[in-house]
Parts: structure tokens; C-alpha cells; sequence
């Protein structure tokens, strides 16, 4: 009990000077600690599985004590969650520095070791930091793990607020930590020449699914004259398998620094403000990226809203797949030093018109560097259609102006409307998000396809679709873009639309709209067929 009192309601109550750290002591492993409001100046030892629950963080708080005793490597911190077989659930807190002094006085808020697991979740960590804030490399407000301790540890951390650290929000390290972080607020010291912060860091060794956060505020200035050190949202520093997703990472110097990775995933993340800045220096005077990738092999980074940043996205010494993004009022789109292997084809530029580039004449996108294989592009991404389908779920979308062509005929998908509907006698194909796209349509029959359509089946129609780019073919559906096919429904029985994967025949999901039968296709060079049971 903080307040020295047992309340009436409870049969076993801690009221000596720890009482906290003497109801984890006592309590017998599995139970549940049920934590009244107050403030508790202790530093926790955790060392068995056990529940443990707040009263809220806005009523109770773990506060540094006034002197931090080292732990086993000689760390200070305020939680620990420690030991093989050790599976901790922690919320409703709020753990709070700072340390006692200057230079290294705290090292963790909550620290997990020894192969411990823990659920940390619904807390506020604050504070975590020298007495004043300090330049030294400390005072991580979450640490998951530490190669140089030679110790791991597990956790899923969810719904968090974390303010006010020295070094790091999250830490993951060595290899067999592991850690989900998820729907996280985390918020660095904004501009400051004292510590180059990070938001979360995943290193050396250790995997994680860092999802659903919002982080923002990294932003180091560098001292005139001084090393070039620099803040990121997030930081991958030689990972294991690690993939980050669908974040929202604002106003830092890089939003996420991949160094050394293999395999790494960069998923629908958004990523704005990116800058950095030198003490007395203009704003954003140097450069600042939105992803930057050094020295990592097999990055995947699809579908991610890189906007307002000096450069969107920059590589060195790198292989990477880029895919499907938006880049989008950067100073710089995308920079390739020369050394790395990038595939950027499929991305918007925020421009119909592709990347500016000495090799576009006419582009007025984002600035593409040399090196960068960019072509062919796509841009822009369309909204859905009202009361229609999103991509690829075969719910109708009506046609907006129905044009007739003859088999054989290269049309070009045009820019004036979202979407555009060609009719080949009576069979339909309607395209969106495909603007400046050319596209051939062939009404074909039962003997001119690639495969037969199964047992009990009778072909009923058939249209074969190749669509192109700079009069190349293209093999994958474009990000955001849908093509839908449609038939008129047969008299009687039941129908359904088949697509060609290149191997086999696969069953769309269809649906009835008025008199016809209407589909979206999985790929955008194909056969798709109508047949009837």
C-alpha cells in the first residue's frame, strides 16, 4: 500500500517501506497483484510469472528512487523483468525518472532479461534520463535484451505512451530477443544538440513486428564542427527478421534507418518532415530522408507515403525491391549513390507525368537520381469507387462512359476520368487507376484458350486482355489500379467468371449487376472466361 493503510476490501497488504517490491516477493507464481493508486518510490525486481495491474497510469506511479542500485551488469533500472520461464502481463502504470544524477544514473525504465517475457501495455514511461539530460549513451525507456549484457529477453508492447528518454523509446538487441511493438505513441526531445535519440531500435540479432505506431520528434542538431550523428523514427541496426508496418513517423531527422538488414520488410508506413539541421544552420539545411538503407541486402518497401522530406528515400550499397509508394513533395524523391541494386518501377511520383529525370523529358514528379530504374511508374492512386468495389473484391463498380473497340485495337487508357469501360460486342472491361496505360482486347473462343475450363463447365464467353506500358507488357496489377470484366448473365443456370493464372484456371468472385455478371481480375495480362454449370 502507498499510503501505509490497507484498504478494507483487500486480505493481504504490503504497508512497509517497499510495499510493492514485498507484494511481488509474496505473491505465489500465476496470481494476480492488483496495485492501488499512489506513488511508489521503489526499483522492481520481477522474477515470476505474475499479473500485475495498476490502477491507471494517471493514478499510479513507479518513480526512481533516489539512489538506483546496479543490477547484475551493473544496469540501473526501475523494472526489471527477469529469468528463463519468467512470462510477466504489466499495465496501468506510469514509470517515471529521472535517474538521481548526471552521466549514465538510469539505464532503463523497464528492462527485460535472462530470457524473461513480458506484456507491457496501457503505461506511461517518462523521465527515463539523466538529472539533467545528458549526452551519454543511456536511459532507454524500454530495453527488450542487450548483446553486451549477453542476455535476451521476449515481449509484445502495446498501447503505450513514451516521453521524455535520454537515448531510446524501444530497444530490442541481441540475437534471440524478440519483441512485437504496437500502437505505441512515442515522442523524442524534438530539436536538440544534446543526444542523437532514436524512437525504436532493433539490433544486432534480434527480430521484431514494429506495427501501428506513431512516432515522432528525432531530430539531433549538429554542432557546428561536429560529427554528423543523426536521429531516427526507427532504427534497424544489423536485425534478424524484422518487419516494419503501417507507422506514422514525423518531424526526424531519417524515419527509418536500415543498416546491415537481410530481408527486412518496410510496409505502408507514412513517413513525413524528414530534415536535419545544424546548431545555427537553416532549417533542414542537410539532408534528411524519409528511408535510408546502407548496406542491406533484399529490402522490400511496398506501398509507403513518403512526403515533405528532403530526400524520400536514399540508398547505399544496397539490393532493394521498391514498390508501390508514393513519393510525393520531397525535395528529392529517391537517390541511389551508384552502388546499389534498386528495382523502383510501380511507384507514384506525384505526377501522372512520372519523376523528374534527364531520361523523362516531360516528367514533373519528384526528382528520380541516376542509377534508379523507374519506369514503368504509376500515378495516381484513385479512390475507391462510391458504392462500388475496392481493388480486387469483385464487388461492381458502374461504367462511366462505355466506348466501343474491335478485337486486336491498342487503346489508351485515358486521364480525363477515374475510370474508363471498353465494350467488345457485348462484353465489357473497366479500367481504373490506369491512366496512360494502353490496353488490347480479343474476344476469344472455346478452342483458342490456354486450358480447358473443367469437367461439367460450358464455355459461354471468353476475352483475352494485354495491357502495356511504353509498349512493354505488363505482368503485375499496378498498385491501386483494377481492372473488372463483365458479361452478359446466360438465360438460365448458374455462371461464374474464370481467370488464367498462367497455369490453371482460378474462379473469380463475381457479382450480379442488373442483367450482367461482373468481376475484377487478379492480373492484368489474361484470359477471363465466362462458363455456365
Amino acid at each position: 500500500s502507498a499510503s501505509g493503510v490497507c484498504p478494507p476490501v483487500v486480505t493481504t497488504c504490503n504497508t512497509n517501506s517497499t510495499p510493492f517490491q514485498a507484494a511481488i516477493n509474496a505473491a505465489p507464481t500465476g496470481t494476480t497483484l492488483y496495485v492501488e493508486s499512489g506513488t511508489y518510490a521503489e526499483q522492481l525486481v520481477i522474477n515470476k510469472s505474475l499479473v500485475i495491474q495498476g490502477s491507471g497510469a494517471n493514478n499510479t506511479f513507479i518513480q526512481a528512487p533516489l539512489v538506483l542500485a546496479a543490477g547484475v551488469n551493473g544496469e540501473r533500472s526501475i523494472v526489471t523483468i527477469t529469468g528463463a520461464g519468467t512470462s510477466v502481463d504489466f499495465s496501468g502504470f506510469t514509470v517515471e525518472g529521472p535517474g538521481p544524477g548526471g552521466c549514465n544514473s538510469i539505464n532503463y525504465g523497464i528492462f527485460v532479461r535472462n530470457g524473461a517475457n513480458a506484456d507491457i501495455h496501457d503505461n506511461v514511461i517518462d523521465g527515463i534520463s539523466d538529472n539533467p539530460l545528458s549526452g551519454c549513451q543511456n536511459g532507454n525507456a524500454i530495453g527488450v535484451g542487450r548483446m553486451v549484457y549477453g542476455t535476451t529477453g521476449t515481449a509484445t508492447i502495446e498501447d503505450n505512451t513514451i516521453t521524455n528518454f535520454q537515448k531510446t523509446g524501444i530497444i530490442v538487441d541481441n540475437s534471440g530477443s524478440d519483441a512485437t511493438s504496437t500502437g505505441n505513441t512515442i515522442t523524442g526531445a524534438g530539436p536538440t544538440s544534446t543526444i542523437a535519440q532514436n524512437g525504436i531500435q532493433i539490433s544486432r540479432g534480434a527480430t521484431a513486428d514494429v506495427t501501428d505506431n506513431t512516432i515522432s520528434g528525432f531530430d539531433y542538431l549538429i554542432p557546428s564542427g561536429g560529427y554528423p550523428w543523426t536521429s531516427a523514427g526507427v532504427l534497424l541496426y544489423q536485425p534478424g527478421a524484422t518487419v516494419v508496418d503501417n507507422n506514422t513517423i514525423t518531424d526526424s531527422n531519417v524515419g527509418i534507418y536500415d543498416s546491415q538488414s537481410s530481408n527486412a520488410v518496410i510496409s505502408d508506413n507514412t513517413i513525413s518532415g524528414s530534415c536535419s539541421d545544424m546548431v545555427g544552420g537553416a532549417p533542414c539545411d542537410q539532408g534528411g530522408w524519409g528511408v535510408y538503407s546502407y548496406q542491406s541486402t533484399n529490402l522490400t518497401m511496398t506501398d509507403n507515403t513518403l512526403t515533405d522530406n528532403v530526400i524520400g528515400a536514399g540508398f547505399y550499397n544496397s539490393t532493394a525491391t521498391v514498390l508501390h509508394n508514393l513519393f510525393d513533395g520531397n525535395d528529392t524523391g529517391f537517390v541511389n549513390d551508384g552502388t546499389s541494386t534498386v528495382n523502383a518501377t510501380y511507384n507514384c511520383w506525384g505526377s501522372t507525368t512520372g519523376p523528374t529525370n534527364a531520361s523523362n523529358p516531360g516528367g514533373t514528379g519528384d526528382v528520380a537520381g541516376n542509377n534508379i530504374l523507374f519506369d514503368p511508374w504509376e500515378c495516381p492512386a484513385p479512390p475507391a469507387p462510391t458504392g462500388g468495389a475496392t481493388p480486387g473484391s469483385g464487388s461492381p463498380s458502374q461504367p462511366v462512359n462505355i466506348i466501343p473497340v474491335t478485337g486486336g485495337q491498342q487503346v489508351e487508357i485515358s486521364c480525363e476520368s477515374e475510370f474508363m469501360t471498353l465494350q467488345l460486342g457485348d462484353l465489357r472491361a473497366t479500367f481504373s487507376g490506369l491512366c496512360g496505360y494502353t490496353v488490347i482486347l480479343n474476344e476469344v473462343h472455346e478452342d483458342g484458350l490456354p486450358g480447358a475450363v473443367g469437367t461439367g463447365n460450358a464455355f459461354a464467353s471468353g476475352l483475352s486482355i494485354t495491357l502495356m506500358k511504353n509498349g512493354e507488357v505488363v505482368e503485375v496489377m499496378p498498385f491501386h489500379a483494377e481492372i473488372q470484366v463483365s458479361y452478359p448473365k446466360p438465360a438460365g443456370g448458374d455462371a461464374s467468371i474464370l481467370n488464367w493464372d498462367g497455369s490453371a484456371w482460378d474462379e473469380l468472385l463475381a457479382s450480379a449487376v442488373d442483367d450482367r455478371l461482373v468481376a475484377s481480375l487478379t492480373l492484368p495480362n489474361t484470359f477471363a472466361v465466362m462458363i455456365t454449370q
